[in-house]
């Protein structure tokens, strides 16, 4: 009987083992299906059944062995299906309960990729990183430790760039050194952030390491090296990148010779600028110069414009050193040209002349090796030369006219005349310099135009050569808007040819996606497009064919947004919970300047459908707006939001490159630029779209590659109006006036068009122009803003019209009164330009108030 209970048992559970593994065989032959029904169709509905038909076979029996095959099959069917969070799920399960699977190491891959997609950047990198370290011997681990290493460094994690760097070194350096040095050198990003000492241990470190590595990478270390050992051998933070002390006054906008008096010590006004040499280390200097010769000679090996560009950058710093050399030439003190002591006056003479011959001579020799770096044609560093070639005759001259006055000269009867013939003589000598100063400051001026470069040595050719000339040279750039950044927002996905759908409507929807492969699409193709889906909608009551044909007409070059408004109003009919129309009337919204009625209708279309990309895009752009306006405390709550609404856009849509714009846009806004830029890669290697290079623009180191990514995103087929503004302010920051002109032909009117319209006007020697396009600018508000008005909680300060009032500033203080030859019109011009700078209310708008009051006083 016992024997009999226990067979019975048995047998039972046999049979219930017999049935599960049936049921197990039966589903995974059902998921297989779904799998490949849902491969012909695209569709992303069928891909997460799919993946929910694995998901319920592994909870039908979580100890079974192949659960690593059946958990990794699901993952991937919800990332197909653009499920993230499932798909997550699924390959974290296989991480987990099947440590020993091969499926193990595809599962993190995957999930890697993943949060990797999904800008999830640092739970990207722990999974590189993790599948680097377990896998060191599958062929992709090389790739995935290389990918580490660019989000390491993306995010500014320093010490795990470093660990990751050193590992690749140690797993791969052998095998690969040409890889492996540029991974070491990768490090010295991180290093520099670290310091200076810390910098150059790490270069030579590498030279020592990879001494026989491809010459431009050592030419570029050796340079590198140089630069940081001569920056720190000044003993002051220097002046335009010369180890110089400058003192210098405020320049009155009218040309004001100041006149010494008998009690003065030297000749020239109390407050007119001095230039002196600072200490250098000489250790430190005679290290710098044996590297800087060295990278002069590996460039020389192997020509190529990397190695020109390192090339002129070392000779730059040979030929400070001669002009610093030359400026520490200073004028002789304690001259004596009594008559009635001949030797005395023989001696002071000849010492006087010995400072001339030899600040000549050096400065001669500096101008000598500033030109040869004009030879070398490397547009930064023949600016920087220039520069440098206004600044040797310039010194030299405000040495002469700030000289010291001999005792004799400033004592004795005749006193005031003789000082006042001495330091006019010293003035006379000094103006064949000054001249000289004007023409190497103006060649710098327009040769920085024509190449279209603005930096620290054009700043200051600018600034030199106001100083030099205030009534000829304007003393004030004016400012000009910030330029805009595109902030994405684009209509609903269209439907895709699913077999379900009406035959007709399935047609429309494939002819839809072949013509639109070609844009722009003329209107009559366009239109009757539109209008072929409006006849299917009548005909099958469809939501989703009255949906395609608001999109169309939306989508038109001559758009038809009443048209598309009532083909979305039409779709809501018959489904009110169509979630796509929603959306679509969203996106109009936002085109008619309807921010507000636009968030709630993305909101709605949300809550629906989460997975509807234009309304994610459209809320995560909105949140980013808003962000813009915040102060630091009060942006926080707005991150979470905006980044859910970024990735849940790139999980709709992984193939667009708008959403990774807008986390680069928050990124940069965040002080973030190696994270911006990132993100802009990625979102370059996706499409090519005008958002991007207005990205690229705003975080370019130089003004050549601003204006070249403005210049190829007013190129794009995507046409935006930021891109002809950010453009045209582009121009004029570099003063192609002309340039900007017909560029701003083609933007609307706004506040920021209407200054970047002063500012060419003004350029072009129309000053009535630009003071009336100034004038109609003050009248209204930037957009930021506005918005920032409408913003429900205080945002930061931010004065309107402050662009406006300071240009009218500049306008009449620099182009109107101090060119003026009446009196009276001057003392006028100059009390307008103070009314002006303080109606701006900036600090340095205060100081040009208070100096055009001084100048209205002189006149």
């Amino acid at each position: 009987m016992r024997f009999g209970v226990i067979l019975a048992i048995g047998l039972s559970a046999s049979l219930a083992h017999a049935d599960l593994a049936q049921d197990k065989a039966k589903r995974r032959l059902d998921a297989e299906k779904l799998a490949k029904d849902a491969k012909q169709r695209g569709d992303e509905a069928a891909y997460v059944k799919c993946g929910q038909a694995y998901f319920d076979l592994y909870n039908l029996d979580p100890n079974a062995s192949d659960i690593d095959e059946i958990l990794y099959n699901a993952g991937v069917c919800f990332e197909l299906g653009h499920s993230a969070g499932a798909a997550q799920q699924a390959y974290q399960l296989v991480e987990k309960y099947a440590p020993m699977s091969k499926v193990r190491t595809k599962a993190i891959a995957r999930l890697a990729r993943l949060f990797d997609t999904i800008a999830m950047f640092s739970e990207a990198a722990d999974k590189f990183e993790q599948y680097a370290k377990a896998y060191a011997g599958e062929k992709d681990a090389k790739t995935a430790l290389s990918e580490a290493v660019a989000i390491r460094r993306a995010l500014r994690d320093d010490e795990k760039v470093i660990a990751d760097a050193r590992l690749f070194i140690r797993n791969y350096g052998a095998k690969d050194p040409k890889t492996s040095a540029e991974a070491m050198y990768a490090m010295t990003d991180v290093y520099r952030r670290k310091g200076a000492p810390d910098l150059e241990k790490h270069l030579r470190e590498f030279l020592r390491l990879y001494a026989g590595a491809d010459p431009t990478i050592r030419a570029r270390a050796t340079l590198e090296l140089a630069e940081s050992m001569w920056k720190r051998s000044c003993a002051v933070p220097g002046v335009d990148g010369l180890c110089l002390k400058v003192e210098r006054g405020r320049v009155l906008p009218v040309a004001v010779k100041g006149k010494s008096t008998p009690t003065a010590t030297r000749c020239g006004s109390a407050s007119a600028t001095t230039i002196a040499v600072a200490s250098r280390d000489p250790k430190m200097v005679a290290q710098a110069s044996t590297f800087l010769k060295e990278a002069i000679k590996l460039a020389t090996s192997s020509p190529s414009p990397d190695m020109t560009s390192f090339e002129a950058r070392a000779s730059l710093l040979l030929a400070d050193q001669q002009l610093e050399a030359a400026v520490a030439v200073r004028f002789p003190s304690d001259l004596d040209f009594s008559p009635e002591r001949q030797r005395t006056k023989e001696a002071s003479l000849k010492k006087f002349n010995d400072f001339v011959q030899t600040r000549t001579r050096l400065g001669a020799s500096a101008q000598q090796a500033y030109q040869r770096i004009l030879a070398l044609k490397d547009p930064s560093m023949a600016i920087a030369a220039t520069q440098r070639m206004g600044m040797l005759p310039q010194a030299f001259a405000i040495e002469l006219e700030t000289g010291e006055i001999p005792k004799d000269v400033r004592t004795g009867p005749y006193a005031k005349d003789k000082v006042e013939a001495f330091c006019d003589k010293l003035t006379e000598t000094a103006e064949p310099l000054v001249k000289q100063a004007i023409t190497a400051f103006d060649g710098c001026l327009a040769k920085a135009s024509q190449l279209g470069i603005r930096n620290e040595s054009t700043r200051a050719c600018a600034r030199e050569r106001a100083a030099l000339g205030p009534t000829t040279f304007p003393l004030t750039a004016e400012l000009l808007p910030d330029a805009p950044l595109a902030l994405p927002v684009f209509d609903e996905l269209p439907l895709l040819a699913d077999p379900l759908l009406p035959k007709s409507l399935r047609d429309a929807v494939e002819y839809f996606s072949h013509v639109y492969s070609r844009l722009p699409i003329p209107d009559d193709q366009c239109l009757a497009l539109a209008r072929m889906f409006e006849g299917i909608a009548k005909g099958t009551r469809s939501a989703d064919a009255w949906f395609m044909a608001g999109l169309t007409y939306g989508r038109c070059t001559r758009e038809e947004p009443v048209k598309a408004k009532a083909a979305y109003e039409a779709a809501l009919v018959f489904d009110p919970k169509h979630g796509r129309s929603i959306s679509g009337l969203g996106e109009l919204a936002i085109r008619a300047g309807n921010p507000d009625v636009a968030k709630l209708r993305w909101e709605a279309a949300v809550r629906i459908n989460p997975k509807l990309f234009g309304a994610q895009l459209g809320l995560a752009t909105l949140a980013l707006r808003e962000y813009r306006t915040l102060p630091v405390a009060g942006r926080r709550a707005l991150v979470g939001d905006l980044e859910l609404h970024a990735r849940s856009a790139i999980t709709v849509n992984p193939d667009s490159p708008l959403p990774y714009v807008q986390l680069g846009i928050l990124a940069m806004l965040d002080g973030k630029p190696a994270l911006a830029r990132y993100l802009a890669d990625r979102a370059a290697s996706l499409a090519s779209v005008p958002h991007t290079q207005l990205l690229y623009a705003a975080l370019a180191n130089g003004e050549t590659e601003t204006l070249a990514r403005l210049e190829t995103a007013d190129r794009n087929i995507w046409r935006l109006p930021e891109t002809k503004l950010a453009l045209a302010i582009q121009q004029l920051a570099l003063a192609r006036y002309d340039d900007a002109t017909k560029t701003l032909a083609g933007v609307a009117p706004s506040y920021e068009a209407l200054i970047a319209r002063g500012v060419a006007a003004r350029g072009l020697g129309k000053v009535t122009d630009a003071e009336a396009r100034y004038g109609e600018a003050s009248k209204l508000e930037p957009v930021e803003s506005m918005w920032k008005r409408s913003c429900a909680v205080p945002g930061v300060d931010d004065p309107a019209r402050v662009e406006a009032h300071f240009n009218l500033g500049v306008l009449f203080k620099d182009h109107v009164a101090a060119r003026a030859t009446d009196p009276a019109a001057a003392k006028d011009a100059f009390k307008k330009a103070a009314d002006a700078f303080r109606r701006a209310n900036t600090p340095e708008a205060t100081l040009w108030a208070d100096d055009c009051d001084k100048a209205a006083a002189l006149r």
